[in-house]
């Protein structure tokens, strides 16, 4: 099954030895397995997060502070993706400015947004090989200086 708790639940049975879950951090699946078995999380060396992301371009090289789960003490190499706002291509360039503008000009995202937003940041979409920005958006980040590519 590819449902989160299901997986977690499978592996403090002893039913499968491993399990992948894409989600925003701390993953609530990986948190339920960590309370209910003996298990790690662990990421992966840094030759194989760059072959990944390179053939996965939606992804990027990701580091989980220590203290993101418990029991780890030290940083975590891994991968992930980053959220994205997509709009018709239709909104006005105004409107598109001021909703970039809102979210990524707040202080302390994860309280003023959403616990999930604490690293969103403008220097962040200099890593989007995926879609390409709504010229409000390429506005805001230019104005920033900001890289796109």
């Amino acid at each position: 099954s590819g449902d989160p708790a299901v997986q977690a639940e499978a592996l403090a049975a002893g039913h499968i030895d491993a399990f992948w879950q894409g989600a925003v951090v701390p993953i609530p699946s990986l948190l339920l397995a960590l309370g209910r078995a003996d298990a790690v999380v662990f990421g992966l060396p840094a030759p194989l997060v760059t072959a990944i992301t390179a053939r996965l371009p939606y992804l990027s090289p990701t580091t989980l502070p220590p203290g993101t789960y418990p029991g780890q003490a030290a940083p975590i190499e891994s991968f992930g993706a980053w959220n994205f706002i997509v709009a018709n291509a239709a909104l006005p360039e105004a409107q598109a400015y001021d909703l970039t503008n809102r979210v990524l000009s707040a202080r302390d995202p994860a309280s003023e947004i959403h616990p999930s937003a604490a690293a969103t940041r403008a220097a962040n979409a200099g890593t989007n090989r995926v879609l390409p920005f709504h010229p409000g958006a390429a506005r805001f980040y230019r104005e920033q200086g900001i890289a796109l590519a």
